[in-house]
């Protein structure tokens, strides 16, 4: 059977000696990850890498991955913590989501007067401010976004003009599951062909950008080449498109909910926090940014008052967080909660907007 071509572009990309150096750099990392579990994924379908095997063997700058050593080193000295906490297997999104977890944890624990602690079962985080106590459960609003960045990803190693988008806040969808497979190896293959880039380089100049064809499966989604001087400019840039950012954001924050109502039987455990990253897609900031806190924070109260019929969540925090920073209580962010929340001691004095009651 003729290999996936996509698996050919991440075996010419990911350079395996860099990664193994880099394991053996930086030692929390290098504890909870070992080279030979990286390797296994390299045969494994449908994105024959390990999740974080692609960062070590293509990322070029060194800093992240101090960032994340210090971000296990911090979550190791936390009581509770085990490495069976490190995601296993293959599946490329659980690259964010673990992230997210130890920036949380160590965001709680850098607090004055709080511990922080991993649990054994139930949400993720047990946190104990001034001898009042809540936990914590992290999540990160996935969808397609996982899967347009790795294509992102190799596409920008092929050539650091290509590119994957799509129009935020409009419905976006890629394939899923068994079909992931065969639309990336479709995705690519043309890639593979010589003289294939070369000639789209040179149409690119011609008139720029161009948009790839796309293989069955996808809404809303965009591979395009971008060239610096073009003789004309190709007005037809559907990405640059938006949505409505309200309809988005209560449609995007009722599906998170509705996902972790009966995850890790949070309705068991009160008072809670249902932490959630929207650092994917620029969809999240967009409407924070076009519409702001005065407006969508009703649509969180409303969708609460409907989803929350079985109190399931006492505060919920919504954010646009990035691999190389720590939650904050800031202008990107939203968080609503009852009006007890030990939480509330930490949070900064609220602007009305920002802070609302459950």
């Amino acid at each position: 059977m003729q290999e996936p071509a996509h698996k050919i572009l991440i075996d010419r990309f990911l350079d395996w000696e860099r990664a193994k150096q880099r394991l053996d750099r930086y030692k929390h990392i290098g504890a909870v990850y070992e080279y030979d579990d990286l390797r296994k994924c390299s045969s494994k379908a449908p994105f024959y890498c390990h999740y974080l095997a692609w960062r070590l063997g293509t990322w070029e700058d060194e800093q992240w991955f101090e960032y994340l050593d210090y971000l296990i080193a911090s979550s190791m000295e936390l009581k509770g913590w085990n490495n069976d906490r490190v995601p296993k297997g293959c599946e490329f999104e659980n690259f964010w989501s673990f992230v997210w977890e130890l920036a949380v944890a160590v965001f709680f624990r850098s607090q004055a007067q709080t511990i922080v602690e991993w649990t054994k079962s139930g949400p993720d985080l047990r946190v104990i401010i001034e001898e009042n106590e809540f936990y914590v459960e992290c999540t990160t609003y996935r969808k397609s976004f996982g899967l347009e960045e790795f294509i992102d990803g190799i596409l920008r190693r092929i050539h650091p003009e290509l590119a994957a988008e799509h129009a935020p806040c409009i419905r976006f969808s890629l394939p899923k599951d068994d079909a992931i497979e065969k639309f990336l190896d479709e995705l690519f293959k043309p890639f593979l062909v010589p003289g294939f880039l070369e000639n789209k380089l040179a149409e690119a100049k011609q008139r720029s950008p161009i948009i790839f064809p796309l293989p069955e499966g996808t809404s809303n989604f965009y591979v395009y080449l971008t060239a610096k001087e073009a003789a004309a400019d190709n007005l037809y840039q559907p990405w640059h498109e938006a949505g409505d950012p309200e309809e988005y954001f209560e449609v995007a924050v009722r599906e998170v909910l509705g996902n972790k109502k009966s995850s890790n039987k949070l309705q068991g455990y009160h008072p809670n926090l249902l932490a959630v990253n929207f650092l994917l897609g620029i969809d999240f900031q967009l409407a924070a940014m076009i519409r702001g806190g005065d407006q969508l924070v009703p649509i969180l109260d409303k969708v609460l008052s409907q989803e929350n019929s079985g109190f399931a969540y006492d505060g919920i925090f919504l954010t646009a967080c990035g691999i190389d920073e720590l939650p904050s209580f800031d202008r990107k962010s939203f968080i609503s909660i009852i009006r007890d929340h030990p939480i509330r001691s930490i949070i900064p004095y609220p602007q009305p907007s920002k802070v609302s009651k459950l």
